[in-house]
């Protein structure tokens, strides 16, 4: 996870998360120790080997904020605080670059 510094103006980039689809198998059997085995990780791979996560945390500043429409009064406002972002995209199929 990467946190970026605060800009001097605009939206703050809070946090990037990129996890591969290794990674997401690691996760889930670091989250269920003694009753996940090494061939349910496999399984659970090969459901979607190509899936690929990323997240990002878009924060609001005062040089960026949010304007919401309140169709109920007809007038905008102003809010602050966090935007999060979440897409998950299946890469093209092919070989797995060695790294």
């Amino acid at each position: 996870m990467k946190r970026p510094p605060l800009p001097k103006s605009g939206p703050h980039i809070a946090e990037v998360e990129f996890r591969t689809p290794y990674e997401q198998v690691v996760l889930r059997a670091r989250q269920a120790p003694g009753s996940y085995s090494a061939q349910q990780a496999e399984e659970d791979y090969r459901a979607q080997p190509d899936l690929v996560l990323v997240r990002v945390r878009i924060n609001l500043t005062p040089t960026y904020p949010a304007y919401v429409i309140d169709r109920s009064s007809g007038s905008d406002r102003k809010t602050s605080g966090a935007i999060s972002q979440s897409a998950s995209r299946r890469v093209s199929g092919g070989p797995h670059p060695k790294t």
